[in-house]
């Protein structure tokens, strides 16, 4: 998990899907997420802390191409965060592990599964911390 706090000061150019806006940029005091992917969980919350100290838990897993995926928020209006379905993570898992001997299409499957683990690890110590879930 990494942590950037500071005042948010620019959302840049966004494309939203039904699961998760993809920001071009996002720009916390002087320092710059690229290519940064918000759940639409938290997506509202981060739109409304513009201009706000915030503080972003975020993850960068190898199988997203080099995007960061937000997972937590902290700010003046609460501390709230996302968490993956697990059953879609333990389908891509054994359905990865189970391909694998089928021409290699096994290996398409398992970065997902992984970033799905990556990402529910974030969450569960989010949630230990006392943050409230959205979906």
């Amino acid at each position: 998990m990494k942590v950037l706090s500071g005042h948010l000061t620019l959302l840049g150019d966004h494309t939203m899907t039904r699961q998760v806006c993809e920001y071009s940029v996002i720009r916390v005091d002087k320092t710059v997420l690229s290519k940064a992917v918000v759940p639409l969980g938290l997506n509202g919350f981060l739109a409304e802390a513009m201009g706000d100290q915030v503080t972003l838990y975020y993850v960068k897993p190898m199988g997203y191409f080099g995007r960061h995926i937000l997972v937590g928020l902290e700010s003046s209006g609460g501390q709230y965060y996302v968490k993956e379905n697990a059953l879609r993570i333990f389908i891509l898992l054994i359905g990865g592990i189970a391909l694998i001997p089928l021409l290699g299409f096994g290996l398409l499957f398992l970065p997902q599964a992984f970033a799905g683990l990556a990402f529910n690890g974030v969450a569960s110590e989010l949630q230990s911390r006392g943050f409230q879930l959205v979906r």
